[in-house]
């Protein structure tokens, strides 16, 4: 197996229980290619470390709860909290087909979000995507608050390699900051 045949396929959004399991965000494409998966790969300081599963359930909602081998604690599962997962695209027939049939974002992962219409305001790297049922959206965090960016084509406006730049202005972030402190300010 080579570095080049990892797929990125998800990320570890947080532990779930006591006993070393986590929940897991999949990306749409790889909803299809769950029923055997055995090994996951978890990014770690910049390597992909194997996992072997030892229970996986997919539930409604396309998440999964995942117990991975050798993690047996919640202190062991909270390491992992919003790490990249991937799989070895040579055990999935078809998968490569399918990440490039999908609009696929999770190459946005890792990205600096950029808001243009705010003189290029710089939000912070993005951690996951979240696929809704009415569009996807990228998570981060900005000021201690998940926020999430949709990614429509008019909104996305463009990626590299460091950056992913989003028209959207200032305005977008005050649906996520409560402003009863400045009320408070403006009636003293």
């Amino acid at each position: 197996m080579n570095n080049r045949d990892l797929i990125l396929v998800g990320t570890i959004q947080k532990h779930f229980g006591l006993k070393g399991a986590v929940k897991v965000s999949f990306e749409a494409f790889f909803l299809d290619f769950t029923d055997n998966v055995s090994v996951l790969f978890v990014e770690e300081r910049g390597n992909k470390i194997p996992y072997f599963v030892e229970k996986f359930e997919l539930r409604f909602d396309g998440t999964g709860i995942v117990k991975l081998e050798d993690v047996n604690v919640k202190e062991e599962a909270m390491l992992l909290n919003g790490k990249s997962i991937y799989v070895d695209a040579n055990n999935y027939e078809g998968i490569k087909e399918a990440q490039d049939d999908e609009d696929y974002y999770g190459e946005l992962v890792g990205l600096n979000a950029i808001l243009l219409d705010a003189q290029n305001l710089k939000l912070g790297k993005i951690t996951g995507i979240e696929y809704l049922p009415e569009h996807e959206c990228a998570k981060l965090k900005y000021n201690n608050i998940e926020i999430m960016l949709p990614l429509h084509d008019d909104i996305l406006d463009s990626y590299d390699d460091d950056n992913a730049y989003f028209n959207l202005n200032e305005d977008y972030l005050s649906i996520y900051f409560d402003d009863t402190d400045e009320e408070r300010d403006d009636n003293d």
